[in-house]
């Protein structure tokens, strides 16, 4: 057998055209394939990261805020009560949201987002957990990722980390890698795990006469022949005298089966790209066996066995399929790191998709089918051309199919290409839109200790700024206080000649404008002797306040006095790049709190030559117990936004460009076919007088048919199922002919260029040569 790979090798390498597009087209359908199973197999095949984890239940709870506001004496179960319900449950565990804790690392603090959780907690879920005794007040369970940012040698057992503000925390141990919690569409990951003691299953407070209620999260593990339905009977009752509705869900339908159809849908298309490879290469493969037909003629005469040419055309097989599976994995690899940029979190629940070992499996067996593909279309050249009779001979049914898969081929590319033309196009109008903001200004969102007044976070923010400021590279710098660490704005009401109006209300400090690169259409920002006494406003509630178009001079009320407006700067897309802007306010930055996050905004000098220092350490230079928690570009951020659109245009593009490579390489190996079968005719009518352009004629006549027919097929059902895009265009229509047709043109182009290869070779045929091939 190594004699045959030996002389396999060499003929492969004697003629390597044929063998190299083969790989290529193996290389990009396994690649695409297992990059499919990679983000599908979580929802697929993995199993969830719980022992027996279909008797695992989620319990939410809903409040009825009229309801609430009628009933707010009403008692609530407590945790307690019902941890004793044995008849429905074996364990019940809660967990909280999501807390910042800062941990003192040599001169930094680092932020940690942990989830306070029962000590039952990972118990009940069926992971692997401390025992009770250990995981008590005070002990942390970090992730691996989280435990590197602490420097932690996780191999080391307990060990004592500083927390801020003050005392300590053990770390008793690291999740594993495969743990998530049970909540589905989690936009961070879990940096770890502490305990509290839950009392009341949801609380209710009134704040000012704002009702706010907030409840636990509950897991709990069934008793056998228990079913989800049953607890949700059993506890609904009484919580619906206390204004609250129940929903209990069965972890398996909550982490996998919301996206399990699709996954098992992507995977589909990706198993019919593969199927589709499979069947070009094995064209490619019988047209070179045919070509083949005297060199294994001789090789038979020189006194080679059947058995040895079979192995010998099976060594082939198994070195172009192995190659192609090969680069098809390095492939793989790349394009799944382009989806991992852009993958929505909650397509990533079940954790990041990664190459496991059910995923190089998979691409294994792939690589076996495309290997038995090559091997069957060349026995199968090797069988046909040891019968002269059959030579030449070729049924209408067989023309019929090869017509069938040209035109079904071109029409899956045409409608990928399409998809991925429409996607592609809406995504350049979308960074090319004007946001308002400076691309290059940069973010930083900073939280401050808890336990700061507001008198010392405004001093903090004053002397950061003035650090910053400072900085060579920096032109201008400002704060700002908004709702949440991705965009500026809060919510507020100013009245204006008696009249209330919603409005996004930012509070900046001096130079706000200037950092963010915000243009004033009219007027300008108020001077330091003004703060206080006079806003700006965007031009979206300008002309809502003001419909006479003189804003600027005019009084409104601000909170509980009144401000003059100064100037009115344009709109800026604060909330994402598809969301137009909202009417907004900016007043002076006069107070501020830490339990709300402050942005910092950096202008560059040049953004393409800045070097960012440690953000942390410089502020917490000026402000010791502050955390960076992000530090962005402001471009950066807004993209954030459209991540599903990034996502689907990848994903799109990558099928729409595996299908046309697979598809122009499939064209040359069925053209190539046809000239193999009818070499003969070719030299008799080459032999008659027909001149080259007629051959290629000839020849490409059946493939520019079946090319134009599946050229219009895909185009017309591409503008069909493109509305089904519509959610994720912008500033194009779907079926918008315009974009459809420039990617039909652009796939004909290539196909006929394809298909003329091997037609070009056959006009330029010697007719001798020709003749001799019977």
């Amino acid at each position: 057998m190594l004699l045959e790979a030996s002389l396999a090798l060499r003929s492969l390498m004697r003629r390597p055209a044929a063998p190299a597009s083969a790989a290529i087209v193996i290389a990009i359908g396994i690649a695409l394939a297992t990059t499919v199973f990679a983000m599908g197999d979580p929802y697929l095949t993995r199993p969830l990261p719980y022992a027996d984890a279909r008797r695992v239940v989620t319990i939410d709870l809903h409040p009825n805020m009229a309801k609430l506001l009628a009933t707010r004496n009403a008692d609530l179960p407590t945790f307690a009560d019902w941890q004793e319900r044995g008849d429905l449950f074996v364990a019940l565990a809660a967990y909280g949201d999501d807390t910042l804790l800062r941990i003192r690392v040599g001169p930094r603090v680092v932020p940690l987002r942990a989830v306070p959780v029962s000590h039952n907690f990972l118990a009940t879920l069926g992971v692997v957990a401390p025992s009770a005794a250990d995981f008590t007040s005070g002990a942390v369970w970090l992730a691996a990722p989280a435990a590197a940012r602490v420097g932690l040698d996780v191999r080391r057992g307990y060990q004592v980390v500083p927390l801020l503000p003050s005392g300590a925390m053990s770390v008793i141990g690291t999740l594993p890698e495969t743990f998530v919690l049970p909540q589905a569409d989690r936009t961070t990951s879990v940096d770890g795990l502490f305990t509290f003691s839950p009392e009341r299953i949801a609380t209710i407070s009134n704040d000012g006469g704002a009702m706010h209620v907030s409840a636990l999260h509950l897991v709990a593990r069934l008793r056998p022949g228990v079913t989800p339905q049953a607890v949700q009977a059993a506890l609904s009752v009484p919580l619906a005298r206390a204004g609250f509705t129940l929903s209990v869900t069965a972890v398996t339908t909550l982490l996998k089966e919301r996206l399990q159809s699709l996954a098992f849908g992507a995977l589909l298309a990706g198993a019919l790209v593969l199927l589709v490879c499979c069947a070009n290469a094995a064209g490619i493969g019988l047209t070179r066996g045919l070509h083949r037909t005297v060199e294994l003629g001789m090789f038979e005469t020189l006194g080679a066995t059947r058995r040895r040419v079979a192995e010998l055309l099976i060594s082939e097989a198994v070195i172009v399929g192995g190659v192609g599976t090969t680069v098809g994995l390095g492939l793989g690899v790349g394009a799944l790191r382009a989806v991992d940029a852009v993958l929505p979190m909650k397509f990533a629940t079940l954790g990041v998709p990664t190459y496991t070992r059910r995923v190089v499996l998979f691409a294994a067996v792939a690589g076996l089918f495309t290997i038995a593909s090559w091997a069957a279309a060349s026995l199968m050249a090797w069988s046909r051309g040891r019968d002269p009779r059959r030579i030449g001979r070729e049924s209408r049914s067989l023309g019929l199919a090869r017509f069938a898969l040209i035109s079904g081929q071109i029409t899956a590319a045409a409608v990928l290409l399409g998809g991925a033309g429409l996607l592609g196009r809406s995504y350049w109008n979308l960074a090319r839109l004007d946001t308002g903001f400076d691309g290059a200004s940069l973010a930083l969102t900073v939280s401050y200790p808890p336990e700061d007044s507001p008198t010392r976070v405004l001093d903090a923010i004053h002397r950061t700024l003035t650090t910053f400021r400072q900085m060579p590279g920096i032109v201008a710098a400002a704060a700002s206080t908004g709702g949440d660490s991705d965009r500026f704005s809060g919510n507020g009401i100013i009245v204006v000649g008696g009249r209330p109006l919603f409005v996004e209300r930012t509070n900046v400090t001096s130079g706000f404008f200037q950092a963010t690169g915000m243009q004033f259409i009219i007027g300008r920002a108020p001077t330091a002797e003004e703060s206080g006494q006079a806003v700006v406003l965007n031009e979206q509630l300008a002309r809502r306040a003001f419909p006479d178009g003189k804003a600027v001079g005019r009084t409104l009320i601000v909170g509980s006095h009144s401000a003059i407006v100064s100037g009115v700067v344009r709109g800026a897309r604060d909330r994402g790049l598809t969301r137009e802007a909202t009417p907004a306010l900016f007043a002076a930055l006069e107070t501020a709190t830490a339990d709300a996050p402050v942005t910092y905004s950096l202008l560059p000098n040049d953004a393409s030559t800045f070097t960012p220092p440690d953000w942390d350490l410089l502020v917490q230079r000026s402000a010791p117990g502050a955390v960076v928690l992000n530090s962005t570009s402001l471009q950066e951020r807004l993209s954030r936004s459209i991540r599903d659109r990034s996502f689907a245009t990848v994903v799109m593009t990558l099928f729409a460009f595996a299908t046309t490579v697979i598809t122009t390489a499939g064209l040359v190996g069925i053209v190539g076919y046809v000239v193999a079968r009818r070499t003969h005719e070719i030299g008799i009518r080459l032999a008659i007088g027909a001149r080259g352009g007629q051959v290629i004629w000839l020849v490409m006549r059946d493939a520019i048919a079946a090319t134009a027919t599946g050229a219009v097929l895909g185009t017309v059902i591409a503008a069909w199922l493109s509305h089904g895009l519509e959610a994720l265009l912008y500033g194009v229509s779907a079926g918008n002919l315009t974009t459809l047709s420039v990617t039909t043109v652009g796939l004909i182009f290539f196909a006929l260029i394809a298909a003329a290869i091997p037609a070009r070779r056959a006009g330029r045929l010697s007719p001798t040569v020709a003749l001799r091939a019977e």
